[in-house]
């Protein structure tokens, strides 16, 4: 049965190639173990300095409550492994990110707290981009199962999905999940072990 988790919504657009993970999270808010209440350290320094100039980062517009798409630029999440990054990102309310590209890490973090990162090419993320800027309004829906990435009446792109990474988002599985299908190959194993070094068990 798939997970019942929703990967559409209202769009938020973070400007900028090779946006880190420490500017998503500072180093400050790094102490916790908690994956919880970092919404607000999300971004603080950028969002801080916006404050100052008197200025509205795009997480602190109105349209950003209840927003579940985030769209970066290129080499998104590079940087730092810190997955508080991606922990902040969850708690803000994030279900998907897009991008033409991401940092490996940060890819392979968000995939672990069931974040769907959707690779595009650069023109059809300009397309994308272009279509928030005219209609800031309109939601972004990621069809997982068909692997289509929609925004408006005309917008539908093809996207590539690892197949492990696709199957972990739509039912909710983990590594330890996904480790466990194999179980009977490994009790097999095992078995063949205890029989070839009994001496070891």
């Amino acid at each position: 049965m798939a997970l019942q988790r929703d990967y559409s919504g209202r769009a938020v657009v973070i400007h900028g190639l090779n946006v880190d993970t420490d500017a998503m999270l500072p180093k400050q808010f790094l102490r916790t173990v908690k994956r919880t209440g970092l919404a607000s350290a999300f971004f603080h320094s950028d969002r801080q300095a916006h404050d100052e100039r008197g200025s509205t980062h795009p997480l602190d517009e109105e349209r950003a409550t209840g927003a579940r798409v985030l769209i970066g630029g290129e080499n998104f999440g590079c940087g730092s492994s810190r997955e508080h990054a991606v922990w902040a990102l969850a708690d803000f309310g994030f279900t998907t990110v897009i991008a033409p590209s991401f940092g490996s890490i940060f890819e392979i973090n968000c995939v672990n707290n069931l974040i769907s990162c959707v690779r595009l090419p650069a023109d059809r993320h300009d397309d994308l981009l272009q279509l928030l800027a005219d209609d800031p309004e309109l939601e972004v829906s990621l069809d997982i199962e068909n692997n289509i990435l929609r925004c408006g009446e005309d917008y539908a792109v093809p996207i590539e999905m690892d197949d492990g990474f696709r199957e972990r988002l739509r039912f909710g599985r983990d590594m330890i999940d996904m480790t466990e299908r194999h179980l009977p190959q490994i009790e097999e194993y095992e078995s063949a072990q205890r029989t070839r070094f009994h001496w070891l068990w």
